[in-house]
């Protein structure tokens, strides 16, 4: 497919793959220096053959309403997969006064693609927080480019081969689309009649030195609800992959009492907590960022990685997935249930006595063990509901089926 070009005041065309906004200072007189035929050249030269944003009219007329002009960049940069920021600084021709508020409004986007040539006057604070936001990122990524065939070619590698939106769709940027915490989240909503109708995506949080990987996000969403023909339009949602939760327990083979069966907490500190001694007390879990990896595998590993107790995947009883906080976020917990033994449970306390910690010390992550029955957890209030509904489910679960 060829590059399509749109210019401002131009409409979004009505099916994106991939798409640049190609931002930086715009020539206002008729001798004002024009880099983006170069730019345009560039990114063909480089392969790109998706939707390119021009921040100025096709016919160099400037539309009288300015107001008109901005709200046009807003929109495009907003659903553009790259902004593509060229800053050839010409304090008296294109001084980029915009371009730098452009600049910091998209550092921590997650999507901004910065460059200048070399030499370029008055970019000195922009190369720096460049850097710093970039610095854990593979090269090229980690820098700025020093010239329109760098920048061209960073923006080719990466949007990828890009994938295919319509309608509210082409408000998804690619970088949230092809999560697939996005695309669970979507697949269902198409699959309950509803469409997706408007986006803005108010955060995104990435990890630098994961080359840049999405993390988490926000979006603002207006969703047309087929059942009640009506436009749902005043929420939010926060998104994160999936994780796996595992409620290992043991229950006394004599009395089998639901409310004696003891359960294998950790507890951490997170920024989040509101009990009373400032820490989260939860079942292990987390997730993974490796593509391929199963939910069953994930479970095996974050309790090794949490408590230093390896159990065969075998041995865990998968229980469903469910959402946790659905009003607000729309990850899901798969739920394993592994039955200890006699053995086991003595070591999961003794370790939890120890006060020893575990998890990734790389991802600042201190896990200690405890061990609570099931009453003691209804009774303390430390446990928040959707981890207490988990520990009911799996613990109820054995307790009907010996």
């Amino acid at each position: 497919m060829p590059l399509e070009i749109v210019h401002s005041p131009e409409p979004t065309p009505a099916v994106l793959t991939k798409s640049i906004f190609l931002a930086g200072p715009s020539p206002r007189k008729v001798d004002d220096l024009n880099w983006r035929p170069a730019a345009v050249e560039a990114l063909q030269k480089a392969g790109f053959d998706g939707t390119l944003f021009l921040p100025i009219p096709r016919d160099g007329k400037w539309p009288e309403n300015y107001a008109d002009q901005v709200e046009w960049e807003r929109r495009q940069m907003a659903l553009a997969d790259v902004i593509a920021i060229w800053c050839p600084r010409d304090l008296e021709r294109l001084p980029g006064f915009t371009t730098n508020v452009e600049f910091g409004e998209w550092l921590r986007s997650g999507k901004l693609l910065y460059g200048r040539p070399d030499g370029a006057p008055s970019t000195r604070y922009l190369d720096v927080r460049y850097a710093a936001i970039n610095q854990k990122q593979k090269p090229p990524f980690n820098t700025p480019a020093a010239t329109l065939e760098q920048l061209a070619s960073q923006c080719v590698e990466r949007l990828g081969t890009g994938a295919e939106r319509r309608l509210g769709e082409r408000l998804v940027p690619l970088a949230i689309w092809r999560t697939p915490q996005f695309q669970a989240w979507y697949g269902e909503l198409l699959a309950a009649g509803n469409r997706l109708d408007d986006v803005d995506v108010l955060w995104s949080f990435h990890i630098p030195q994961a080359n840049n990987l999405l993390l988490c996000y926000a979006l603002h969403v207006k969703v047309w609800v087929t059942a009640e023909k009506r436009h749902k339009e005043n929420e939010f949602i926060v998104s994160r992959p999936d994780i796996s939760a595992i409620c290992a327990f043991y229950s006394d083979p004599k009395t089998h009492a639901l409310l004696d069966t003891k359960v294998v907490l950790v507890r951490e500190f997170r920024s989040t907590g509101r009990t009373a001694d400032g820490f989260v007390h939860d079942l292990p879990g987390g997730s993974s960022f490796k593509p391929k990896e199963n939910p069953l595998q994930v479970a095996a590993s974050e309790l090794k990685e949490e408590t230093r107790v390896e159990l065969a995947p075998e041995r865990f009883r998968k229980l469903g997935a469910r959402q946790l906080v659905a009003t607000f976020g729309t990850h899901k917990a798969h739920l394993f249930a592994v039955r200890l033994t006699a053995v086991e449970i003595d070591r999961m306390e003794q370790l939890a006595k120890s006060g020893e910690s575990f998890g990734v010390a790389a991802d600042t992550e201190m896990t200690y063990i405890e061990v609570q029955t099931v009453g003691e957890i209804l009774k303390r209030e430390l446990v928040d509901h959707a981890c207490v509904g988990m520990i009911m489910q799996a613990c109820l679960a054995e307790w009907m089926e010996p």
